[in-house]
């Protein structure tokens, strides 16, 4: 065994560049805004239609739409359909979850 750990030394600062051994980097989370979020939320409800919506989501082409909304609504914002908008809704619904698992608990007991 090797006296360095098993995370590597680099856990806490950014690389600046990839090592070919590394392998894939994981992304950095965007930290957005209650303005972002509420202005995408609202994209969202301006944007939902019949042609839209699916059973258990949305149809392809949909956080495209609701992307350029989002830029008309905050000009400027570099804020794309993939990654943002598509990770911060798949965020929402496992927070949301999360929270209907806990009523539907407390409601049994």
């Amino acid at each position: 065994m090797d006296s360095q750990g098993s995370l590597p030394s680099n856990t806490t600062k950014k690389s600046k560049g990839k090592q070919p051994t590394e392998g894939k980097e994981k992304q950095q989370h965007r930290l957005w805004s209650v303005k972002e979020e509420e202005a995408l939320l609202g994209c969202m409800l301006d944007c939902v239609c019949d042609k839209y919506k699916a059973d258990n989501g949305f149809k392809a082409g949909y956080f495209v739409l609701v992307e350029k909304e989002l830029q008309k609504a905050l000009p400027g914002t570099t804020l794309k359909a993939q990654p943002n908008i598509e990770s911060k809704v798949k965020n929402w619904k496992e927070k949301y979850g999360v929270i209907a698992d806990t009523i539907s608990d407390c409601g049994h007991h």
